[in-house]
């Protein structure tokens, strides 16, 4: 949905391109629509501080092989991403007033985050954090001739979870080269302009892989122990039919001290496991809101649904948390449905 414009630095002016048919650039106000905008990735957010929710989403698609997005958020979120089927993910930060967090690990503006096709990708952003990712067919990554058959071999074989690069070399690229594709896509004395730019950003990029990556900043990051920790316990979590249960018995439950449990959540999410559980049944009770197939239940026995017997403290923990009323939610989401404009 379009709204006020959110104007950030490296984001383009609001509208810009706006005819380009390959160019989609949106203003949100609801996490679960914005989380939506990732074409060819799964992707589900959790927001993890109080507050109305505003986020920005651009995606530039620059033919075939190549697109570009772009993500503004002014709430701390957990992402989950699931990569594309068939393109490799190369993520960088663009703004970030606290550090960004990748599977365990504070990314700086130095740092890029590679995402393998169907790789699982565990991120949480600030409040008022920028990110970005440009996805590259893997097929087409491949044929670029400027790849070393060390570099080339590395990224044909690339799965499962994401690689972390110290790479401020890539990192500047990445962030310069998307501008400079978006300007050239969208001028309009150029035929295929947006296939030319793509073909541009893949050329370059390859390039700067080979000039800047050596074979040992490829090898795979250590495991982070307390960040598959906090995995383990947040799955026991998430099984988890009521808000009843204290951290003695996720330590038991987990085989792990109730001391490593509470490091595990405040090290990642900056709240403890019980917040955490409580955020997980709220938000629940807020896609069911929003889900038509939930609109003939009352928002009590949706609550109750989740662990939330007492319909006035959740109320108020439910507006302290996402900056309105679950029935606010609910006759926003029925509004939209109802509304001709999709």
């Amino acid at each position: 949905m379009k709204s006020t414009v959110i104007s950030e630095r490296w984001f383009p002016r609001y509208g810009f391109g706006a005819e380009c048919g390959f160019l989609a650039d949106n203003v949100f106000c609801d996490y679960d629509q914005q989380a939506e905008q990732l074409t060819g990735h799964e992707q589900s957010y959790l927001q993890l501080t109080s507050g109305a929710f505003r986020g920005r989403f651009l995606s530039l698609f620059l033919g075939p092989d190549a697109a570009v997005h772009m993500e503004f958020c002014n709430q701390g979120l957990e992402q989950e991403v699931i990569g594309a089927s068939d393109h490799i993910s190369f993520g960088v930060v663009l703004n970030a007033p606290a550090p960004f967090v990748v599977m365990g690990q504070h990314m700086s503006d130095a740092d890029v985050f590679v995402l393998p096709p169907l790789g699982h990708l565990h991120l949480v952003s600030p409040v008022n954090g920028s990110v970005m990712a440009v996805a590259i067919r893997k097929t087409t990554l491949l044929k670029q001739n400027v790849l070393s058959p060390a570099l080339a071999d590395w990224l044909e074989h690339l799965s499962g979870k994401p690689r972390f690069l110290k790479a401020p070399g890539l990192a500047a690229r990445l962030r310069e080269d998307a501008i400079s594709a978006m300007e050239c896509a969208i001028e309009p004395e150029t035929r295929n302009s947006d296939r030319v730019a793509g073909r541009a950003l893949i050329a370059s990029i390859a390039s700067k892989l080979s000039l800047d990556v050596s074979m040992a900043r490829l090898a795979s990051s250590a495991e982070d122990r307390v960040f598959e920790r906090f995995l383990q316990c947040r799955t026991s979590l998430k099984s988890r039919s009521s808000l009843s249960m204290s951290a003695n018995e996720l330590a038991q439950f987990t085989n792990v001290s109730k001391r490593s449990v509470q490091q595990a959540f405040s090290s990642h999410v900056a709240m403890g496991p019980l917040a955490y559980l409580r955020l997980l049944k709220l938000h629940d009770v807020r896609r069911k809101l929003t889900d038509r197939r939930f609109c003939r239940h009352s928002i009590g026995d949706i609550a109750a649904l989740h662990g939330f017997w007492d319909g006035s403290r959740f109320a108020r923990q439910y507006r302290s948390h996402f900056g309105e009323l679950p029935s606010a939610t609910r006759s926003a989401a029925m509004a939209e449905e109802q509304s001709p404009v999709r």
